[in-house]
C-alpha cells in the first residue's frame, strides 16, 4: 500500500497518529508522532523526509520553473490546519542524500535580469552555469519568518554542466518564499493521483 500508521483516540477531542509512513515523490514521509486536535482542526508533528526524489518533488511543486535529479532527506516540523489545508513550518532542514545531483532552471529570464556584471560574456557564462548545475552540496534550511510564512534558505555548491572547464560554484545562496502553498498543492496532487491510479 501507500502507507501505514497507528492511530489512538484521545477522547473526546483528539487522535494520536504514530509510526506513520507514506510513500511520496519516490521516497517516504515518516511521521513518528502527529497530534490531531479535532475541535481546533489542527494537526502538528515532525515529518522526516527519507530519500525523496528531487525531480519528483520539483515536478510536484514547481514544474514550470525547475527540474532536477538526486535524493533529499531531512526533518521538518509542521502544523496543518483544515478545512483550508494550510501548512505552517517550524525550523527544519533538508539536504541531498547522497550529496550529489543536478538542477536545471527552465526559465533563465529572472536569473539573467539579476546578474549584471557589465560584461555580456561573463553574465552569459554565469547564467549558463547556475541554470544547469551539477551540485555536490545541497542544503535547504526552513526558517519561519511569520506564523504563516517560511523562508527556504537554499545553499548550493557545485559546477556547471557545460564549459571547458566547467565554471565552479563555490557557494550559491537563494531565499525562496511561498513553499507552504506549493507543498499543499503537491500533497493534494499526489493524493488524487494515488486515488485515481
Amino acid at each position: 500500500g501507500d502507507g501505514t500508521a497507528r492511530v489512538a483516540a484521545r477522547l473526546p477531542d483528539g487522535l494520536d497518529i504514530t509510526e506513520a509512513t507514506i510513500a511520496w515523490c519516490g521516497g517516504r514521509l515518516v511521521i513518528p508522532q502527529l497530534a490531531v486536535d479535532l475541535p481546533n482542526r489542527r494537526a502538528s508533528g515532525t515529518i522526516a523526509l527519507k530519500r525523496i526524489e528531487l525531480g519528483a518533488l520539483l515536478q510536484a511543486t514547481i514544474p514550470q520553473q525547475m527540474s532536477g535529479q538526486g535524493l533529499i532527506s531531512g526533518d521538518v516540523p509542521l502544523t496543518l490546519t483544515w478545512p483550508d489545508f494550510v501548512f505552517t513550518f517550524g525550523r527544519g532542514s533538508l539536504q541531498a542524500d547522497p550529496p550529489t545531483g543536478s538542477l536545471h532552471l527552465k526559465d533563465r529570464t529572472p536569473l539573467s535580469r539579476s546578474i549584471a556584471t557589465g560584461f555580456a560574456q561573463v553574465d552569459a557564462k554565469i547564467v549558463d552555469t547556475i541554470a544547469d548545475l551539477l551540485f555536490d552540496d545541497l542544503r535547504i534550511d526552513l526558517i519561519p519568518e511569520t506564523p504563516l510564512q517560511t523562508v527556504a534558505k537554499v545553499h548550493l555548491q557545485g559546477r556547471g554542466r557545460s564549459g571547458d572547464p566547467p565554471l565552479a560554484v563555490g557557494g550559491l545562496d537563494v531565499n525562496l518564499r511561498g513553499i507552504e502553498r506549493a507543498l499543499a498543492d503537491a500533497l493534494f496532487l499526489q493524493r488524487w493521483q494515488s486515488a485515481a491510479g
